[in-house]
């Protein structure tokens, strides 16, 4: 009996957690959009309220058919990468379902990279084709796509010839309302396949565990790697997540809908909003093309949505805006905030301004998006100081260096097991073997503590990266880019406080002429950085704080800041 007592005592110390049992559907994600027409084709999936464009399941299902046909026809095949680079658009939502439907892999590109960034991206992948914009608003995708390939227009555009990128042969362009010389239009793509071709589509039988999608992550080194999520990782995440919200709530149910104020390239936005409303039949309203507090409140009044997601940034402005004193959203009563931590203000200023519920998710890509999640109606102190339990599914522990599993209460790296984890990196084996344990945990980088009430508590990042908005910045790409500088001797970025954005960009740079002012660097990072990489904050210095072994002390850099920026103290105190 004593052993027994023991044997239980040990496991209820122990850092070692999971979710409820779940048994993975093997299934590929377009089975979501098919199970739902069989049901309802007539209910609405998706609605792009500034583009006043809306699909039923049924709609999503001959649109998605018509462009998988018509890229058959340009010679796109199953395990074939396809990269989408834009904002939330129709086109950008139904190109996925399209590539779902036959086996394309979609490669997910962040609409603000600059062509330096989109070059980088391409060729990692081996792109055979990317899909975006010709413009849209302040925009301007083809010229970012005329720096990457200069004589464009003297090409041929079945057959593309760029020498950084040799495996991309087709462009094809929407929100182009004339043709652009080397380039194919959406218009074109929509009436290119034939019934051969769509009997093709139709005939390809999609395997679970094949690439679905790719997502860019921030690198430890610098440039971003390339994830690898199967339609296994990402429907399994969908489904276990309905059931953690289904537990929490009434349920996900028919009169629901989703205001998705996130970008489509992030996997929080498909597989949070648009993969579990595709589960559910609930529809995803996407309120603009970026985000906008002012359209969010308009098409929540206008849409009556039920639940919200965003990152702590987005809840923020919304809660801010004036002229949701003006509309009716009262409707809302349930929020899933992620990307970064919710801070108390903003956990108060939600439940007692807007009445809602609120539950904080964490997850990574590498995750495939969410791996935990809090309760809503829980205290202050488990949703702003904890990301909840596991969702079912998932095995979590602690551990020290030496891989050991730490007790409850001891700060060590978070790792996770599962359906959810990723296929790996895309031509970088050593970096996915590096990024598991000996016993098949993945290391997420996050140092973390499992509090005695079993919940988790995300105590720092390993990895040194930061999250701006609900954007994964990675100082060291940064760092390297400045450096690049002919003026700048040496560089380090830190993350300090944002009472908006949970965090900015600070540099720290040290010259060699003396010459160089604040305002031409930035204007350097404009030309080679996506503009939530830009540093809010720069100092000019001559030494940085250093180990006797030469290690920069970033912890340091970060202390320093408060006194070199007085406006931080403002920042942080309006987080409390």
């Amino acid at each position: 009996m004593k052993g027994l007592v023991a044997k239980r005592l040990a496991r209820s110390l122990s850092s070692q957690i999971q979710g409820a049992s779940y048994i993975p559907r093997e299934a590929s994600i377009y089975d979501l959009i098919q199970s739902a027409c069989e049901k309802n084709d007539s209910k609405l999936i998706a609605s792009f309220e500034m583009h006043k464009k809306a699909f039923t399941f049924g709609e999503m299902h001959l649109e998605a058919g018509k462009i998988a046909a018509g890229l058959v026809n340009l010679g796109i095949a199953p395990g074939d990468r396809v990269a989408v680079w834009g904002p939330n658009q129709p086109e950008w939502l139904v190109m996925k379902w399209a590539c779902a439907r036959a086996g394309f892999e979609m490669v997910n590109i962040n609409p603000l990279y600059t062509s330096r960034e989109l070059e980088y991206a391409l060729e990692k992948v081996d792109a055979k084709m990317l899909v975006c914009p010709k413009t849209i608003g302040p925009l301007n995708y083809h010229a970012k796509v005329q720096e990457l390939i200069p004589n464009l227009a003297e090409q041929d555009r079945f057959s593309l010839k760029v020498p950084s990128v040799p495996t991309l042969k087709k462009i094809v362009y929407y929100s182009c309302p004339e043709a652009e010389a080397g380039t194919f239009q959406w218009s074109e793509l929509e009436q290119a396949g034939s019934d051969k071709d769509l009997k093709t589509v139709n005939e390809i039988i999609v395997d679970p565990h094949s690439i679905a999608n790719i997502q860019f992550t921030s690198g430890t080194t610098g440039m971003p790697k390339a994830a690898s999520l199967s339609h296994f990782n990402l429907i399994n995440n969908a489904i276990s997540l309905t059931a953690s919200l289904n537990a929490l709530l009434p349920s996900v149910h028919e009169n629901s809908s989703f205001l998705n104020c996130l970008p489509l390239y992030h996997v929080f936005s498909f597989v949070g909003g648009s993969l579990i409303g595709a589960h559910n039949a609930v529809p995803n309203i996407y309120p603009a093309p970026g985000f906008n507090s002012a359209a969010a409140i308009k098409a929540c009044a206008d849409k009556k949505c039920t639940y919200l997601i965003g990152t702590p940034t987005m809840f923020t402005d919304i809660v801010n805006d004036p002229i949701r004193l003006d509309h009716d959203i009262s409707s809302l009563d349930f929020a899933i905030v992620g990307g970064a931590p919710a801070t108390p203000a903003l956990v108060r200023k939600a439940n007692t301004e807007l009445g809602l519920q609120m539950a904080v998710g964490y997850g990574m890509t590498e995750n495939s998006c969410a791996t935990f999640l809090t309760y809503p109606g829980s205290s202050e102190d488990v949703t702003c100081n904890s990301v909840g339990f596991p969702i079912p599914g998932v095995e979590a522990k602690v551990i020290d260096e030496n891989e050991k599993t730490l007790e409850r209460g001891q700060i060590g790296e978070l790792v996770t097991k599962g359906f959810v984890l990723f296929m790996g990196y895309v031509k970088d084996e050593e970096k996915t073997k590096e990024s598991y344990t000996k016993d098949g945990y993945w290391k997420t980088g996050d140092l973390a503590v499992v509090r005695e009430d079993g919940t988790l508590q995300i105590s720092g990042r390993s990895k040194d990266m930061l999250i701006r908005g609900g954007e994964n910045i990675q100082p060291t790409e940064i760092e390297n880019f400045i450096t690049t500088h002919e003026k700048v001797l040496d560089c380090y970025v830190i993350g300090v406080p944002s009472s908006r954005l949970g965090e900015e960009v600070a540099a720290y740079i040290q010259l060699k002429d003396d010459s160089v002012t604040k305002e031409d660097i930035i204007a350097f990072c404009k030309d080679g950085l996506a503009r939530y990489k830009l540093p809010k904050y720069i100092k000019f210095t001559e030494e940085f704080p250093k180990t006797v072994t030469g290690k920069i002390q970033k912890y340091l850099l970060r202390d320093q800041a408060m006194e070199d920026f007085p406006e931080l103290k403002k920042e942080l105190a309006a987080m409390q």
